[in-house]
């Protein structure tokens, strides 16, 4: 493996010797820190650290906790400083991970932990390694089988390389690709399965632009299934008749997205194209009037279409220095491509625009683009923009628009330049931002909050967008540009329109305060009133917009924002309020823009609201402050005391965010204009793009004064707090509960804003809970040097304050247990003390989801690492300061961890259920983040679980509670010893009836046993991991033989741990007959079947323990007794010899078919085939797949014959204890006897087969073979006698199913004398078979046959086909459930039966016209599965089984009857005898349900319909008006309906053109109708295919011009609307002919007076004058949302008819009616096509005259 990778391009990709010091990769943000140089140099000591340490963990062979442990901290590693080490290190890493991860046998959470840290290292797979992958995955290509395919195709699309380096392609992709595009284009049935093929197809795409040869597959009229199902998988409603809803695979949106745009490219491509058709055809549903789930997923596909195509040509034109292979120039798209890509999308996108489904994903399309083409995409959403400003009755559309205005900002004020900057293509954008700006201000409403939040956003980013400063001066430069010089004349007004805005910002808080009450005065001594997420985020967007407009405005204008500011909260007093805490956030903005403060106080009136407002003043810049210390110290020392809790707490928030600005970290970056515009010319700054990498920030961090403000308010303020708790908890003053909860709540803010500076404190580790050869780790993720400056020669103020409250947690405990609020603020103080270390991760995951929806309104992602604006680069890079704060600390186990761990453990099981919860929740934490504290605190929960007098109901609950936490369960079930410790309390603790306790226990008893996913008890650490572990680090510590002994003494432990246990919980199982529960037993039983594994055999007291539970009276413990005895089975199953068959004959490619390489599979009807002799030699294969394609694995592994296995006759003494343990109790005659009543009884109505009982008789005559069956066999008689009751014959069904599978290793011999026993009694048995027990029939059948070679089944062959069950004259029932057993059957033989499917069709073919309708649905049923593989998958089919085409043929002459009513209208034909017509129509029946069938079982069938199967159309279609017979006619409808929605193959489509041009000549017009309506689905649903045939889309067109002018009205009308949707979709051209056309036989047929016409003359004139108005309404509503050049003359032509006769007038009315309700919403932009006496002779037609006119 090792040399293999170092030979690969990725290990190339760095040629330095000095390969130890190269790194690799280190994340960009972590550069921008300020602190940058200690995260380099502590880098790599920790990656050291984590080496050293690994490689010793796997040297001494502890894989738990050691090597677990740090592989941890490598995963962790690589989240915070991303690969920082050097290429050797990488290479080493990934073997010695590989090593560990393909350990046999290893646990499921190293399987994960290891697997995860080989993903976050690997990228990459050698050129060998997909003909590995071929070898061992290719036989499983199986697609009559769901779940092979699924699981072949899963392994196929997650593994196969497609990354290779084009010199290796020969041996990567090219080895598959054609095979599987053609299995994925010849199976026709949207498998499930299909949409791993197309995620492997996309990978193949993205990774290898240019280097696929896809044209083949798209540019043939036989290979367009990629579009066409990418169209299907919409799931469109098409037609006018509802049709069963399709069962299309559930693309991927992004995945078919980017699939289409990375095939993209080259002279040849089509994929433009058929593009521009898949757009074309989707475009109408997009349409904001239609409504359905299909919009979701549309949008999704357009924003994934859009961004894959800019990521495309960013990777072109900006490409990164990777190793991946760079696109071919010859691929590149060019400005041409870009052009069209825009232009095709744009329709969809304007359409998506107003959809009822408000949703970022249209304006990210209409962003992408706009960057893509902003001269095409922006001059049409302005229109609209503006248009929707000035209107007042649709909001939705303002919302819309704003959305859009907001995400197109950049391109606007960039003026479309271009990526290499050396072009504008939109250069008026700016102007127009500008006037947007103006233009918005009225969507600060107050009344619609939707439109004030989106108005808000858009400005936010416009205004970070642009420099906010007055450059009118600058417009008589001669050096502009026109649109640089209106813009400079435009920017005069940027006053004017910050004023208006804040005034109506202010206008907006003024009305919406004097709305609310301001709760300030009517609730201050109760809690503060909190808002709920929609209000902060409001505050949120008016803080964030004030903060872009002062960040980017000049000194002059800022002065003017911030004085209007302070005048508006000086004359307001806003309380506590919604409007209260919106001004905050502005005043919040303004304080942070500034170094000027405005020395006001006003404490005199509006306490609460300058408190407020003092608070947001304190989030300054801590150097801004210090200018006004004095006044600030002052005001918190005058407040922080008050008796007002509100006042108080207001206060003491001033205290928190005084102190974190004045101790952290964080960016203080100023406004960046400050040169005037004759200095610098602004307009270039207009968007302004960054690279993140070139940025340098401006960073606050702690100066000597800041750090020594901050002292004396800790030691003015805090200490004398803590002073005052230790003096209340050691009994020398009193204080009231309020100034308890006071003093608690300044100590939590003083902790909330000194998290960052505060170190951990410097305790030794206490003795490891789970001792380790290897060190655990403490900090890994330094930050910062602040620590060190700040209380440097004082005690640690963490441990102080931990302390105090331990403290006062024992007295409040003692005297003042019910003070739950002190309790609360206590708990929260832990909270702060154990995990604040800067970033709180409730507040930071809210900023993380900010940081990134800014990016996607701000970014242009053409322009890669050069797209980032300055403010969003300082945001991020906070953002990252934040995150590695708040992992900053992975706590060891301290002694004072441990007593605040103690303290919490106390609260978390006390008498309130308040302080329960809220220290449960804290403790849960605690389990998260320090490293042991759930081991430590197991001992403490397991006392709480015993019966004890002194342990109280509310304790024991708590505890409860606390165990049954999903993060204690883990814990506890990763560990031996904590599960030695807690399941036997659990079992034991039964000493409260009490339904709540009940629930918990049973809680946490199934939460454990979800947990408990398998510990290995045996270790083992092969030499080659070892040695990959001595290469990383060049040195031997531990030898291999001290590294064994070690490994040793683990495994000892674990076994002696792990037999403990079982011994524990079998003694507590064998005295609970006098004292336990049943329920307890229940739980006993159940963790001991948890325990049974496959390495170690159960103990036998276990075994008899469970065998003789199967008897047990509690239906739960019998249901655990069988799971474990089927499990125990497994365990004493022996060891049967296997062989290695090697196939000298296999095949390089897929070849579908029955040949000398695999015909020896083939199961042979004729019985002389399989005698004795040869039974014993002859090699049976289980697995279905192999050999179906001629492909087979590199090696077969099958049981060897019969004389070579282990002797199954034995007896009890040649049995071992464990299998005598339990062939003891089985021998036993009565309890056989309970056994089997115990399994026969219904427990419910609708219980069906229980394959865990199959299971469990399996297993048994498997492992004791029939020496147990004479103890069966009578019950199984009497069970098929007892017809009574059908959980008997069940039962029976499960024994005997049992029966069959087990003896599959007896022999011949016995086996034969088996089927003897079983044939008459099974043949017997069938007669009695009824409705309810018909399901458990069909699943005993396939539980026997399904999965095993056919040959395996010769004698239920027999059963099946020889001895008479089915005759067709038994009765419905009987003749219809033997049918079904023998379709079950036929189909489970799978492609190795194709003698029995013949033999099945010759036994069938005389009853295909039964006359029980029961019948004929099964044999359409088993009609299915016969011709299930007359299908070409693999070139050409050599199947020699029962084709469709020629059954169909051998019917057609019978089927021809049905015609009889059509040809007597000629009176060329005697009448039928009524017996042969019905026979015939039940015919016709049989195969419709065959029709159906396929259909409904579609993923079991490939081709569901054969070529010949379009031959039926002609004589079935006349069914579907069968008014004698209902049921025909909806079956009819039904098969119609899936035959219409089905993929066609191209030589299918000749046969279906065939089909329905027949039927169009058809006398009757019934059948023309129905074949309008199949015409509507089919062309959709083929729509590529259709459209690239040369001559499909020409005959359907002549067709529906044909039909146009029926004689029948129903049929010219549905012709046209066919015709109507076909030109909608673009499947059809509309050309002039066809209106001139259209138009000429309306000017032919003048209307005359009535009556100088013979009726027939006036019948003739309406019907010729109706098709052609018909004709011209299709051309008209083939476009519902656009206006052609031509609509306008032909609309009105339309329109004149609207006085002729009846059914003319109808249908004027109605196109008229319909041109208007779906061109209603962009009418302003639609009448523009007409000339005026157009516009007034369109009134005309919709304004009804009035009656007194």
């Amino acid at each position: 493996f090792t040399e293999e990778y170092l030979s690969c391009p990725f290990s190339k990709m760095q040629d330095n010797n000095d390969v130890v010091r190269l790194h690799q990769e280190t994340l960009t943000y972590n550069k921008l820190l300020p602190y940058h140089e200690e995260i380099n140099a502590s880098s790599q000591q920790i990656l050291q650290q984590i080496k050293r340490n690994l490689c010793l963990a796997v040297e001494h062979c502890e894989l738990r906790p050691g090597a677990y442990y740090w592989s941890i901290q490598l995963e962790n590693y690589i989240h915070a400083y991303g690969r920082r080490f050097s290429k050797d290190d990488h290479l080493k890493f990934v073997h010695l991970f590989y090593k560990l991860l393909t350990i046999p046998d290893l646990e499921p959470l190293l399987v994960q932990q290891f697997g995860y840290v080989l993903i976050a290292l690997l990228s990459y797979f050698t050129a060998s390694a997909t003909k590995e992958m071929l070898q061992e995955w290719r036989p499983m290509i199986y697609p009559f089988d769901q779940n092979i395919m699924h699981r072949a195709t899963s392994y196929l699309g997650s593994f196969l390389p497609t990354s290779l380096p084009p010199h290796e392609h020969k041996d990567g992709f090219k080895l598959w690709f054609d095979e599987l595009m053609n299995l994925y284009i010849n199976c026709l049935n949207s498998p499930s399965w299909e949409t791993n093929m197309v995620y492997l197809f996309h990978r193949l795409a993205r990774d290898n632009i240019g280097y696929v040869h896809w044209e083949p597959y798209i540019a043939k009229s036989n290979k367009l299934q990629i579009f066409q199902r990418i169209l299907n998988s919409f799931n469109l409603p098409v037609g006018q008749r509802q049709v069963p809803k399709s069962k299309n695979a559930l693309y991927k949106a992004n995945l078919c997205a980017e699939w289409i745009v990375n095939m993209m490219g080259g002279r040849e491509s089509k994929v433009q194209f058929h593009l521009n058709q898949l757009l074309r055809a989707i475009e109408n549903f997009c349409h904001p009037s239609n409504i359905g789930l299909w919009v979701g997923k549309i949008q999704s596909f357009i924003g994934s279409l859009t961004s894959a195509f800019i990521h495309r040509i960013r990777l072109e034109r900006k490409p990164k220095s990777t190793w991946v292979p760079k696109i071919p120039a010859e691929y590149h798209l060019s400005d041409d491509d870009i052009t069209a890509f825009v232009a095709s999308v744009k329709p969809v996108a304007m359409l998506l625009l107003f959809t009822k489904y408000l949703s970022d994903e249209v304006a990210r399309i209409i962003q992408n683009l706009s960057i893509l083409r902003p001269e095409i995409m922006l001059p049409t959403l302005l229109d609209r923009t503006f248009a929707s400003l000035t209107t007042l009755t649709e909001p939705h559309q303002v919302i819309a628009t704003m959305i859009c205005a907001a995400y197109v900002s950049r391109p606007l004020a960039s003026a479309g330049r271009t990526i290499d900057h050396k072009e504008k293509r939109f250069p008026c954008g700016p102007s127009y931002l500008m006037k947007l700006l103006e233009l918005s201000l009225p969507g600060i409403d107050l009344n619609d909050s939707l439109k004030t939040s989106t108005t808000l956003v858009f400005y936010m980013t416009a205004f970070s967008l642009i420099p906010i400063i007055d450059c009118s001066m600058m417009a008589s430069k001669e050096t502009l540009t026109e649109e640089d010089k209106e813009l400079c004349s435009l920017t005069a007004r940027f006053e004017d329109i910050l004023i208006q805005f804040i005034d109506r910002c202010f206008e907006m808080i003024e009305n919406s305060s004097s709305v609310e009450s301001l709760k300030s005065y009517n609730t201050i001594d109760n809690d503060s009133s909190s808002f709920n997420y929609e209000d902060r985020q409001f505050a949120e967007g008016f803080h964030r917009v004030f903060v872009a407009i002062l960040w980017q405005c000049s000194t002059t204008l800022a002065m003017v924002i911030i004085k209007k500011i302070f005048d508006f909260v000086k004359g307001h007093i806003l309380g506590d309020t919604i409007a209260g805490h919106i001004c905050c956030a502005i005043i919040c903005a303004a304080a942070n823009a500034t170094d000027d403060f405005v020395d006001e106080e006003q404490v005199e009136s509006g306490l609460i609201w300058s408190l407020l407002v003092f608070s947001k003043l304190t989030t300054s810049n801590g150097r801004c402050i210090l200018q006004y210390k004095d006044q600030v110290y002052k005001v918190i020392f005058k407040s922080i005391h008050l008796k007002s809790k509100t006042a108080s707490n207001f206060a003491s928030q001033s205290f928190s965010y005084l102190l974190e600005a004045l101790t952290a970290v964080y960016p203080s970056d100023r406004p960046i204009i400050k040169a005037s515009p004759q200095e610098h010319n602004y307009l270039e700054d207009w968007a302004k793009s960054y690279n993140r990498q070139n940025i340098i920030i401006n960073w606050h961090q702690p100066s000597e004064a800041e750090i020594k403000f901050a002292h004396e308010l800790i030691r003015e303020f805090l200490l004398a707090e803590v002073k005052k708790i230790q003096d209340l908890a050691s009994g020398v003053v009193r204080m009231k509960k309020e100034e308890i909860h006071q003093c608690l709540h300044i100590i939590y803010c003083f902790l909330a804003g000194t998290g960052e500076v505060l170190s951990p404190w410097n305790k030794p580790s206490q003795a490891s809970l789970i001792p380790s050869v290897v060190p655990y780790g403490a900090e890994v993720i330094p930050c910062s040097e602040n620590r060190s400056k700040f209380f440097q020669d004082e005690d640690c103020l963490r441990e102080v304050i931990a302390n105090c409250i331990h403290i006062a947690i024992g007295y409040f405990l003692d005297q003042a247990a019910d003070d739950t609020k002190s309790f609360t603020l206590m708990l929260s103080i832990y909270d702060q003390i154990l995990f604040n270390y800067g970033g709180q991760n409730e507040h930071l995951i809210e900023r993380e989801v900010l940081t990134s929806w800014w990016k996607r309104l701000v970014s242009n992602k053409l322009l890669g690492d050069s797209s980032y604006i300055r403010q969003h680069v300082i945001e991020r890079a906070y953002l990252q300061h934040l995150k590695r704060r708040n992992h900053i600390y992975l706590g060891t186990m301290t002694e004072l961890h441990q007593t605040i761990i103690d303290d919490i453990l106390k609260l978390s099981i006390c008498d309130y259920c308040e302080i329960r919860k809220e220290a449960q929740s804290l403790l849960m934490l605690c389990y998260d983040s320090i490293m042991f504290s759930c081991h430590y605190s197991l001992p403490f929960i397991a006392d709480k679980l015993k019966h004890d007098d002194s342990i109280s109901h509310d304790e024991f609950k708590g505890a409860l509670f606390v165990l049954s936490d999903v993060d204690t369960c883990k814990c506890i079930c990763q560990n031996w010893i904590n599960i030695q410790q807690i399941w036997p309390m659990i079992v034991k603790a039964d000493h409260s009836e009490k339904s709540s306790i009940l629930k918990l226990i049973n809680r946490a008893y199934q939460q454990m046993s979800e947990e408990f996913t398998g510990i290995a008890l045996n270790y083992t650490v092969p030499i080659e991991c070892r040695k990959a572990a001595r290469a990383l680090m060049e040195i031997v510590r531990v030898n291999d033989a001290e590294g064994d002994l070690f490994l040793d003494e683990i495994n000892r432990r674990n076994q002696r741990s792990y037999m403990d246990l079982i011994n524990t919980l079998l003694d507590l199982c064998e005295s609970s007959n006098s004292n336990m529960r049943w329920q307890f037993l229940q739980y006993c039983i159940g963790f001991i079947s948890q325990l049974i594994r496959i390495d170690i055999l159960l103990p036998p007291r276990a075994i008899t323990l469970f065998t003789s539970n199967l008897i047990h009276d509690s239906v739960e413990i019998r249901k655990m007794a069988m799971a474990a005895v089927t499990s125990i089975c497994k365990q004493l199953k022996r060891k049967h010899v296997k062989i290695k068959i090697d196939i000298n004959e296999s095949t390089e490619s897929s070849h579908q078919g029955i040949n000398a390489n695999n015909n020896w599979l083939v199961y042979p009807v004729d019985s002389n085939k399989s005698e004795s002799n040869d039974w014993k030699a002859n090699i049976l294969i289980d697995k279905p797949y192999i050999g179906f394609n001629n492909v087979w694995p590199r090696s077969i592994i099958t049981h060897a014959a019969f004389d070579k296995q282990p002797n199954i006759d034995r007896s009890i003494q040649d049995m071992n204890d464990h299998e005598a343990a339990m062939y003891g109790i089985l021998s036993d005659k009565r309890f056989i006897e309970s056994l089997i009543n115990f399994c026969s009884l219904e427990i419910s109505k609708d219980e069906s087969f229980n394959m865990q009982n199959y299971a469990m008789f399996k297993g048994i005559f498997r492992n004791f073979g029939d020496s147990l069956l004479p103890l069966f066999k009578e019950h199984i008689e009497n069970l098929f006698a007892d017809i009574e009751h059908n959980s008997s014959q069940k039962c029976a069904l499960e024994i005997v199913a049992g029966l069959i599978r087990g003896s599959k290793h007896w022999g011949n011999e016995k086996e034969q004398r088996l089927w003897l026993l079983l044939t008459p009694i099974l043949r017997k048995a069938f007669n009695a078979i009824s409705r309810e027990t018909f399901n458990d029939w069909c699943t005993f059948t396939t539980t026997i046959s399904k999965n095993r070679d056919p040959k395996r089944l010769r004698y239920l062959f027999s059963l099946l086909f020889h001895e008479n069950i089915f005759t067709g004259e038994q009765g419905s029932f009987l003749d219809a459930s033997a049918l079904s057993l023998m379709r079950v059957f036929i189909s489970d033989m799978e492609w190795k039966g194709y003698e029995v499917q013949l033999l099945a069709l010759n036994l069938i073919k005389p009853w295909l016209d039964h006359q029980y309708k029961d019948v004929r649905s099964s044999l359409g049923s088993i009609l299915r599965d016969i011709f299930k593989f007359d299908a070409v998958i693999f070139g050409n089919c050599t199947t020699k089984g029962p084709t469709a085409g020629n059954f169909i043929e051998s019917i057609l002459p019978s089927l021809s009857k049905t015609l009889i009513e059509d040809k007597q209208k000629d009176d060329t034909v005697d009448t039928v005898n009524s017996v042969e017509r019905q026979a015939a129509l039940r015919l016709c029946e049989t195969l419709l349900e065959w029709l159906v069938s396929c259909s409904r079982q579609n993923s079991r069938i490939p081709q569901p319909y054969s070529i010949a199967t379009y031959k039926l159309i002609p004589l079935l279609i006349g069914l579907e008006n069968q008014e004698d017979d209902k049921e025909l006619q909806i079956m009819c409808k039904l098969a119609f309906g899936h035959l219409a929605q089905a993929e066609l193959s191209n030589a299918a489509i000749d046969s279906a053109m065939s089909a329905i041009a027949e039927v169009v000549q058809s006398n009757a017009w019934h059948h023309r109708f129905s074949m309008l309506l199949f015409i509507q689905v089919m062309a959709f649903r083929n729509l590529f295919l259709l459209f690239e045939h040369p001559t499909a889309a020409s005959t359907i067109k002549e067709i529906l011009l044909k039909l146009i002018f029926d004689e029948q009205i129903e049929v010219r009308e549905m012709a046209s609307k066919t015709y109507s949707g076909l030109l909608r979709c673009g499947f059809l051209q509309l050309t002039d002919t066809e209106l001139t056309k259209f138009k000429d036989v309306v000017k032919e047929k003048k209307l005359k007076q009535r009556h100088k016409m013979t009726p027939t003359e006036f019948k003739e004139f309406i019907s010729q004058r109706h098709s052609a108005i018909l004709g011209l309404s299709a051309c008209v509503q083939a476009f519902p949302y656009d206006v052609p050049q031509w609509l306008p003359e032909i609309l009105i032509f339309i329109g004149d008819r609207l006085n002729d006769p009846p059914p003319i007038k109808a249908t004027v009315k109605a196109v008229i009616s319909e041109f208007k309700r779906t061109h209603l919403d962009n009418w302003e932009e639609h009448k523009q096509s007409f000339s005026v006496d157009q516009l007034s002779a369109l009134s005309d037609f919709l304004i009804s005259p009035s009656y007194y006119a």
